[in-house]
């Protein structure tokens, strides 16, 4: 007769038993069960944490815009509108970029709701007219429930700054505060 595990009450032959296939099956159909049981739990404790489908993306379609401009300015097409349940905002923002300018420093930052911006990044660029990939991750914490506009700005130092072709993206993703 063969022992038992204490956790899944599966089968374990002895050492004197052969083996039996209806054993193993049997001892594979319970296992089964119960990753499908925990797979099923694991996803609704994701969608608790994560809001599935509060989630905004914005494409490039104006090619190579520029700027000279030493203040923030938004950057175009890159504006993602989200109707938030309340909680943070993750940002992630992505583009290649190139200025004219030998030592001219590239801003890259996002703003919420026309707020003040965070996650500044600076590109210094070493040398004029290569091309140069910058990224911006952000967090906003606290944001209320409702809708929400979150924008990439940018500016420079000096020279001219222009996205290359069509090549930035904006993701804009909410998760539920941990309680």
């Amino acid at each position: 007769m063969p022992n038992f595990t204490p956790n899944y009450n599966l089968k374990k032959p002895l050492g004197t038993e052969n083996y039996n296939v209806e054993d193993q099956n049997g001892n594979m159909d319970i296992i089964d069960t119960e990753l499908k049981a925990q797979a099923g739990a694991t996803a609704a404790h994701l969608a608790d944490d994560v809001h599935v489908g509060v989630f905004s993306s914005a494409g490039a379609s104006t090619p190579s815009p520029t700027t000279n401009s030493t203040t923030y300015v938004d950057m175009p097409d890159m504006s993602a509108t989200v109707t938030t349940k309340g909680g943070e905002l993750i940002v992630f923002f992505t583009g290649s970029f190139y200025n004219d300018t030998l030592g001219a420093n590239n801003y890259m930052a996002v703003s919420l709701d026309g707020a003040a911006e965070i996650g500044e990044q600076n590109v210094d660029q070493a040398v004029a007219g290569v091309t140069f990939s910058q990224a911006v991750i952000a967090r906003f914490i606290g944001v209320a429930a409702g809708e929400h506009t979150v924008k990439v700005r940018w500016k420079v130092s000096g020279g001219i700054v222009t996205n290359y072709g069509l090549r930035r993206n904006l993701i804009v993703m909410e998760v539920k505060t941990p309680a």
